[in-house]
């Protein structure tokens, strides 16, 4: 059985997608499977993706670009994993990620898990940390309607049965997809 899917979505992302895709490629966790959608693509996205031979990457394209929503939950829909570890297109993960975040759900009852995020800019310098830790006292709404996050989408680590539980992305939200998804888990108590 597999113990995490990778689910990356891209559309038109050469510039930066190499880097993502290496950053999953080089963890120090290796039993997962990677899929990655590309979302009608018309640049030399998909070239990129292809000439790379990892046997556990599975690429699916879609005709059209159906929007980030819909091509993650396409993604989700033909994933194995226990859980689903995001990754966003012209992110970067620390090679220790899937790692850390399955042993902290394996060792806890979370359905979601996050992490701090280190930004940075088209150059690759360092421009801020994003950090979330009290969720304990957090109130989802508010944090949404200032716009705010709890933490970025790209970290996102959920137990997939969970997921399909409350539900898969809604597809009428094409920003703040996963806000949404967050304060279903929360009504939901996961």
């Amino acid at each position: 059985m597999i113990r995490i899917s990778v689910i990356m979505s891209v559309f038109n992302g050469a510039e930066y997608v190499n880097q993502a895709v290496e950053s999953i490629l080089n963890q120090t966790f290796h039993d997962f499977e990677f899929i990655i959608v590309d979302d009608g693509s018309t640049d030399n996205t998909i070239e990129i993706i292809d000439k790379y031979e990892d046997p556990r990457i599975k690429i699916i394209r879609n005709v059209n670009n159906y929007g980030l929503p819909k091509s993650l939950n396409i993604g989700i829909g033909l994933s194995k994993g226990l859980y689903i570890a995001r990754q966003d297109a012209d992110d970067i993960s620390d090679k220790y990620r899937l790692e850390k975040q399955f042993q902290y759900a394996e060792n806890t009852v979370a359905d979601l898990v996050g992490s701090d995020s280190v930004n940075i800019d088209v150059n690759g310098d360092f421009i801020s940390v994003s950090t979330f830790n009290d969720f304990d006292n957090v109130d989802l709404r508010r944090i949404y309607l200032r716009r705010n996050m709890l933490f970025a989408h790209g970290d996102a680590f959920i137990r997939r049965e969970s997921l399909l539980e409350v539900g898969l992305y809604n597809e009428c939200f094409f920003y703040d997809q996963e806000a949404e998804l967050w304060i279903r888990f929360s009504r939901n108590n996961n």
